[in-house]
């Protein structure tokens, strides 16, 4: 596919509770994960009803604040947010969580019906007022289960040039290996033959460790330069997406994809295909990562 992908996290709530809904979006950007807070989003000019819309239907997970000051309003945008989040819902999959339910002060979760006999209240919600710290570890863990992911970095060398003694290989080799080791926090490397794989703490550490890696072989000229594949995934599922990676390309699943809130502004994503399983709950969407301005 041709399509530029986003992925964010919506934040609904109503106007009195904006300072918790800003400390809440401080603490996913921390971690990485972008945030689309509401009509803050929109630029002059822009539809806003239209481009709500689009945030919340193209968003990877959808927050819900709910407070007091929810509760004792008669009217709200909010409203009409989860009004949409509703509809969404049920078009998704019941065992993949999705829309999140937070109380804030003297907030509850309202009796709103969501379809087959389910209202609201039959999400498990997270409770920020008893702790927020373990409140939002929480809510981290359904949207990034996986903080560290593995990057397998392949090279595969042209046997034809003649260019290609033992000594360059081994120099060109290590090169790629202390780039690896100076772009993240862990010194968890192994080198298999003509490839290595290595653990990063976060899928961003991982990502601007991949694209150094492209920029050191556009200094080789074409006879002296090896095609190189890198997947990047979680480290329980390191190999499932490589089969799918041509040379030159940075491939991640899509269950990365929310930890790249860093680099967003630097990178284009664009999806590249999917890995089909006999439960289609377990699909995984693959997708190509690229400079911004590659694209």
């Amino acid at each position: 596919m041709d399509s530029a992908v986003n992925l964010h996290v919506f934040i609904s709530y109503v106007r009195e509770d904006r300072p918790a809904a800003e400390k809440l979006c401080a603490e996913l950007e921390r971690n990485g994960i972008a945030v689309w807070l509401d009509r803050e989003e929109i630029h002059p000019g822009e539809r806003w009803k239209i481009e709500i819309r689009r945030a919340i239907e193209g968003g990877a997970f959808f927050i819900a604040c709910f407070s007091k000051a929810y509760v004792d309003r008669d009217k709200s945008y909010m409203n009409e947010e989860l009004t949409i989040a509703i509809d969404q819902l049920r078009l998704r999959p019941s065992n993949r969580a999705w829309f999140i339910p937070v109380l804030l002060e003297g907030g509850i979760v309202p009796d709103r019906p969501i379809g087959g006999g389910e209202t609201l209240r039959d999400i498990q919600w997270i409770d920020l007022t008893e702790d927020w710290d373990n409140g939002v570890r929480r809510i981290l863990n359904v949207i990034l289960p996986y903080r560290s992911v593995t990057s397998i970095i392949e090279l595969r060398y042209p046997t034809s040039a003649p260019k290609y003694k033992s000594k360059f290989r081994r120099n060109l080799f290590n090169k790629i290996l202390t780039t690896v080791r100076n772009h993240k926090g862990e010194d968890r490397v192994i080198v298999r033959d003509e490839s290595i794989v290595a653990a990063f703490p976060s899928p961003s550490k991982a990502v601007i460790c991949a694209l150094a890696l492209q920029d050191n072989l556009r200094s080789l000229s074409d006879l002296n330069k090896p095609e190189m594949r890198i997947v990047i995934s979680p480290e329980t599922r390191p190999s499932e997406t490589f089969h799918l990676a041509k040379a030159g390309e940075i491939l991640i699943s899509e269950s990365v994809l929310l930890g790249l809130g860093e680099v967003m502004g630097k990178i284009e994503i664009r999806e590249r295909g999917l890995i089909s399983a006999e439960d289609p709950a377990d699909h995984v969407r693959v997708y190509e990562v690229r400079p911004a301005a590659a694209l």
